[in-house]
């Protein structure tokens, strides 16, 4: 990865290579705490392989649910400065700007084509915001957006979810379960000391303001805990 930008300036080299994306959950972790929660012993436990490709699978439905990817991830965005130069990038926290390249947009049904990728100067105040002395521009951005490191809760629920598919067994990473309703037990007292429970029908949605969300699905109880990180886009 060549180096990007320092707070208060910007150092241009080029395009950086692909960013790996971290794990919300490192698989060789995983599976010792698999063995350690007694779902499996050291012998019969699934391989790092497996519940590597499940864990990334787990990873996809988390991001769906929050509206974006919480791992540090590489992003290549096209927008256009304001009447003062200022330019918001799409996804945050941002951790590093890589590159900005500036585009020239003025002919309809034409790909933009780059004018200059290496000679623009501007500040990056380690926010979402680039500060250039190009107002009403259109820039390519590539920059690396995330967590770094991830909240410890994006790890818990990722585990919680793979101790629920570990206990049905079946590992193909079929997460259908995570779409069915949620649905509450009540139960009653009878006669003799006897009990009957109830399944109630759905929660009906999120709590509000109790920090809590039991959420109408199983994926939205599970994840409720991280309902601070979720971002809804509007388009």
């Amino acid at each position: 990865m060549t180096q990007g930008f320092l707070p208060g300036q910007f150092s241009f080299s080029g395009i950086t290579e692909d960013i790996p994306q971290l794990p919300l959950l490192d698989p060789t972790e995983a599976r010792t705490k698999l063995i350690a929660a007694g779902i499996y012993t050291a012998d019969n436990a699934p391989s790092v392989e497996i519940l590597d490709s499940l864990l990334k699978d787990i990873a996809t439905r988390i991001e769906q649910w929050l509206g974006y990817s919480p791992a540090p991830t590489g992003y290549i965005e096209t927008l256009r400065t304001n009447s003062d130069g200022v330019a918001l990038l799409r996804n945050y926290p941002v951790l590093d700007v890589q590159e900005i390249a500036v585009f020239n947009d003025a002919t309809p049904g034409y790909e933009p084509v780059i004018i200059s990728p290496n000679k623009i100067r501007g500040i990056w105040r380690q926010d979402r915001r680039i500060y250039l002395l190009s107002p009403l521009t259109s820039i390519r951005v590539t920059y690396i957006a995330g967590y770094n490191p991830l909240p410890k809760g994006f790890s818990q629920v990722a585990f919680q979810i793979l101790k629920q598919v570990a206990k049905t067994g079946d590992l193909s990473g079929d997460l259908s379960f995570l779409d069915e309703p949620v649905r509450d037990v009540s139960s009653i007292s009878l006669p003799g000391g006897l009990s009957k429970s109830f399944r109630l029908g759905g929660s009906g949605g999120p709590k509000g303001g109790s920090g809590k969300d039991t959420g109408s699905t199983q994926l939205d109880r599970i994840l409720g805990g991280l309902g601070s990180y979720r971002r809804k886009i509007i388009t």
